[in-house]
């Protein structure tokens, strides 16, 4: 019998875990494929290693990888992805605005040949209407600047076959952006559309206007694309050419107050030409630095 590995990375969930977990089971029953649950616990500070705990007593499906500090989403995504053996593997956010209800339809896709299967989300219950506009203007400017095109609405709730299990496994990426890898990856993928609730409990984990979305958009754009170091050259060009002229028209005036706003603006565009290059010359001080992804401090429930 084939088996499905289903893979949750939360920090902080006990509110919700009660729940996730019923669900996650009502629709994994409801097919004929043996399954484990996998949580991954990014150092919780609540009770949310007690909850598991105690489900596992009742159901061995239940596996539990605690991490020995707190590593971030895709590090605890890899994890699990590394330490599951099931034919393919289903990975969502733990808050349920990702209904596990989609999961048979997911399968069915699977089994009809696909070794990606996508969720493309129709609406978007409880969003602010401003973070739902960036971010559809983010997927744009991504898959304008890019290589590869991001499905637009489409997140980090996916199936990934056996095969794409192990290529992620192996890639040796600090700070790796999962969405952009399974789509650079390429095989045959799908789509299954859903209507995204609100959160079930709780608030969320990753306000917009913190640092986990900028920094998601900035890892992923580094690392699929160097059009903004050609946008930096452009830029430098264009302000050398706006320099000669200015110089030349400087001797036919008497009026020197532009060249305050134009030591400002070449000031301001220098800037923004370093900050391009520093971005990257961070993902390769990054990258040079080798350090393992995370640590696991223990596992619950594994053979």
């Amino acid at each position: 019998m084939k088996k499905i590995s289903v893979i949750y990375s939360f920090r902080n969930e006990e509110s919700v875990l009660p729940e996730l977990i019923k669900r996650t089971k009502t629709s994994l029953d409801s097919m004929d494929y043996a399954y484990e649950i996998i949580f991954i616990n990014d150092a919780s500070s609540d009770k949310s290693r007690e909850v598991l705990l105690s489900a596992i007593e009742t159901d061995k499906s239940i596996k539990v990888i605690n991490m020995s500090n707190r590593f971030g989403q895709t590090q605890c995504l890899l994890a699990g992805l590394r330490n599951c053996n099931g034919d393919c593997a289903i990975f969502l956010d733990s808050d349920l605005q990702d209904p596990p209800e989609l999961f048979p339809e997911m399968i069915k896709k699977w089994e009809e040949g696909c070794e990606v299967v996508n969720t493309k989300r129709t609406s978007r219950a409880g969003e602010n209407p401003l973070k739902m506009l960036l971010t559809r203007v983010g997927y744009l400017g991504w898959n304008k600047l890019s290589k590869i095109d991001l499905p637009i609405e489409a997140g980090d709730f996916k199936l990934i076959d056996r095969k794409i299990i192990d290529i992620l496994s192996d890639i040796d990426e600090e700070d790796p952006f999962v969405r952009g890898l399974v789509t650079w990856i390429g095989f045959k993928q799908g789509i299954v559309e859903y209507d995204r609730q609100a959160r079930h409990s709780g608030e969320t984990h990753f306000p917009f206007f913190g640092g986990d979305p900028i920094e998601t958009f900035l890892i992923g754009m580094t690392s699929f694309s160097i059009v903004p170091l050609y946008l930096a050259l452009l830029l430098s060009t264009i302000l050398i050419i706006c320099s000669i002229v200015y110089l030349a028209t400087m001797f036919m005036s008497v009026d020197f107050s532009i060249w305050k706003f134009l030591g400002l603006l070449i000031s301001g565009l220098n800037f923004l030409c370093f900050g391009i290059m520093g971005a990257y010359i961070g993902r390769i001080h990054i990258q040079s630095r080798k350090r393992p992804l995370y640590v696991i401090k223990d596992k619950e429930n594994f053979s």
